[in-house]
């Protein structure tokens, strides 16, 4: 199977012993697979990252939750064996590598700011106004119809 690392994707190897991961398999933690990792473990996901690299069965639901986006439901039974057949080594890296995917900008050693880092749109801070105009700058007319006079009374 090929992964795309751009999407977060990391492929892991065939494995004949488990059903539906014969060719490898794809693990994913995308937005919505890290949304289920806090509601099903009762943590931050920052808190998740570190532990399931330490337990069994963290690192079990992470495998099995990071596998549902591309393979659809997985037994956590079956999460389980591939863990065994790959290694628990080898799965801390996939599952490390696949989180972080997940935070392009924390890899950095999580030194960035995704709030600094993120793109600035013109017109488009806390100093804008309202309308979207500059300060400063007088309204401009459109087209070149002629202004109305006023009517003389």
């Amino acid at each position: 199977m090929s992964a795309n690392p751009l999407k977060g994707e990391v492929a892991f190897p065939a494995n004949p012993d488990v059903a539906g991961f014969e060719a490898g398999g794809i693990l994913v933690l995308d937005f919505n697979a890290l949304c289920a990792l806090e509601e099903e473990l009762g943590e931050k996901i920052d808190e998740i990252g570190a532990q399931a690299l330490r337990s069994p069965t963290m690192m079990r639901t992470v495998f099995r939750i990071g596998l549902e986006a591309r393979h659809g439901t997985v037994e956590s039974a079956d999460a389980g064996r591939l863990i065994q057949a790959i290694g628990m080594d080898q799965a801390a890296l996939l599952a490390l590598r696949a989180f972080e995917l997940s935070f392009p900008e924390a890899a950095n050693k999580g030194t960035a700011d995704p709030l600094k880092t993120a793109a600035k749109t013109r017109g488009t801070g806390p100093a804008a106004l309202k309308s979207g105009a500059r300060s400063g700058s007088r309204p401009q007319r459109s087209g070149r119809k002629p202004r109305a006079s006023t009517p003389q009374s």
